[in-house]
Formats: structure tokens, sequence, C-alpha cells
């Protein structure tokens, strides 16, 4: 919760000034792992969410448990990622047509797929029909 309160304070202005909701719903959730690394990965799909995200549109981000697993999620009202893009997302230097006319450089979403590994976790994408992109990385707890 703290990593993500953090997170989500350091660029809550990126938000505002993209014309963006940006909200949090976080509870106590404690796991074992690096501070610098889990806040790497909350940063790093924070961002992707507040770039591909239009004007007027909200970002979520959430924290909770269960089963033992603390849970992170950042969901947003962008435009979502087509059926056929979702399984490239984690792979390396790989960038969807929506990210073609957007500064990067396709490692991101690698970055976060190998720190969440590191720590045991997993993490995944959904969208949603009409739009929409969820990320939600799953680590043991403590």
């Amino acid at each position: 919760a703290d990593v993500a309160r953090n997170v989500v304070a350091s660029m809550g202005a990126q938000a505002e000034a993209s014309g963006l909701e940006l909200t949090t719903q976080v509870q106590p959730a404690t796991v074992d792992a690096d501070r610098a690394r889990l806040e790497q990965v909350a940063r790093n799909l924070l961002s992707n969410a507040l770039k591909f995200t239009p004007p007027g549109g909200s970002v979520a981000v959430s924290v909770d448990s269960q089963d033992g697993t603390a849970r992170l999620v950042v969901e947003d009202t962008g435009p979502g990622i087509t059926k056929e893009e979702l399984p490239h997302l984690f792979e390396r230097f790989w960038r969807g047509k929506s990210a073609a006319d957007s500064a990067g450089s396709g490692v991101g979403l690698a970055v976060v797929s190998e720190l969440v590994r590191a720590h045991g976790g997993q993490v995944n994408a959904t969208t949603r029909p009409g739009g929409g992109t969820r990320f939600t990385v799953t680590l043991p707890r403590s």
C-alpha cells in the first residue's frame, strides 16, 4: 500500500496535466521484496496507463490481498489492447500498434515481468471490449 501511494503521489501532477482522473484504493498487503524494484513495477505500469489513456479518462490503482497473495492492479479507460497483441506485451522491445507514435523503447513491461517473477510473483494483462486495460501483479504475502 505504501509503495502504491508513493508512486501515485509522485505521478499525480502528470495525471492532472493530462486531464486524467487518478484514483487509489489501497489496503495493507505485506510482501518480502525489494521496495525500489516494487516501486519500479508500479511506476512502469502507472506510466503506461497515463500515457495511453486519453484526456477525460481515468486510471485506478488498487492494492489488496487474497488467498495468501498481495495484488497490485492498475486499470485504465484507454483504448485497450487487441486480443492479438496481448500475448506479446511482456516481450522485450515489442511495441503494439497504439505505441507506434509514442516515446518508449518497448522494455518497460518486460522489466515489470522480470521483476515480478524475481519476487516469486506473476503479472498479467486483460482488456475489456470497447477499451480499457487492467494489469494485475500478484506476489506472495510474507
